[in-house]
């Protein structure tokens, strides 16, 4: 969770910041500056982490097993896992569905509401990253209570899914509702809090997942499976735009977060279900092992 609010604070603070050195030194002073600091960013990593020594397991006599640290499956053999493989599922539908208003929100503002300004659209992305940064905190603290991740990712999946049939509104709801700049800053609202409760819990759990099918508990194995977390993270956050503005330009942005929504549902249901199933199977797998040590 640490690393989410983090992440958070990265996406609440940037554009705000990259707008003040826009105007004050032009296009190249926000990526001249973002440079600058990452390449002195450099010096204090590299003297403040830990030597590669420290990772690795020790035995009782004190030497170090590197070569059993060094123990690591195959990417395809990670995710082989049933819990590692739905949620990498998971998250690149999250960096989809969270990517797709990317190019699709401000036009859509813009047809609901011509006289919108630009500093109120970017408060709409702002408090989107800000109740992201919010929830983060809560999400870890809920998790430190002994309640499942998992449980919390299925509960994120039907609130966000909730959340973007309001955004559009869906055509569903449009009896009832009607499109409007503050029902959009609302939805996006719900959108950013939700969100932490879908996204927060996925890497713990890929890691949970991996440890109870019996992948070695090394360094080596933590940096795969946060490969496959980025990956299809960066996976979701590529096809969100692509497909969001190519769903809009065929059926409008309302139908589009429709759509958005039924697919947040759907998996929300399989996580549901797959939870279920995943219960059982690792049971039945104690019960066995159980019995073979008793013969």
């Amino acid at each position: 969770s640490i690393n989410e609010l983090f992440i958070g604070v990265g996406y609440t603070s940037g554009p705000a910041i990259g707008g003040i050195l826009y105007r004050v030194g032009g296009f190249h002073l926000p990526f001249t500056i973002t440079g600058s600091i990452l390449l002195a960013m450099i010096i204090p990593v590299f003297f403040l982490l830990p030597p590669e020594e420290s990772f690795h397991n020790t035995s009782k006599n004190g030497n170090v097993r590197a070569k059993e640290d060094e123990e690591i499956g195959s990417l395809i053999q990670t995710l082989k896992v049933p819990g590692i493989f739905v949620i990498s599922i998971c998250i690149v539908s999250c960096g989809t569905i969270l990517a797709f208003f990317d190019p699709t929100l401000t036009p859509y503002l813009l047809k609901i509401d011509p006289g919108i300004t630009s500093e109120q659209i970017g408060l709409v992305f702002f408090m989107t990253s800000f109740l992201y940064v919010v929830g983060t905190p809560i999400v870890g603290a809920i998790c430190d209570k002994k309640i499942s991740g998992r449980h919390l990712m299925i509960i994120g999946h039907f609130t966000t899914a909730l959340s973007y049939f309001l955004l559009g509104p869906s055509p569903l709801f449009q009896n009832f509702l009607k499109g409007s700049v503050l029902l959009v800053e609302i939805s996006m609202c719900f959108i950013g809090f939700c969100a932490a409760f879908f996204c927060v819990p996925l890497l713990s759990d890929m890691q949970k997942s991996g440890k109870k099918s019996g992948l070695p508990q090394t360094i080596a194995t933590d940096t795969l499976i946060s490969g496959i977390f980025n990956g299809c993270f960066g996976i979701g956050c590529s096809i969100g735009p692509l497909l969001g503005s190519t769903l809009v330009d065929l059926w409008g942005f309302e139908w589009t977060a429709t759509i958005m929504a039924l697919i947040i549902t759907v998996e929300g249901l399989v996580l549901f279900f797959f939870t279920i199933w995943e219960k059982k199977y690792y049971s039945k797998m104690q019960g066995y092992t159980k019995i073979a040590e008793e013969a």
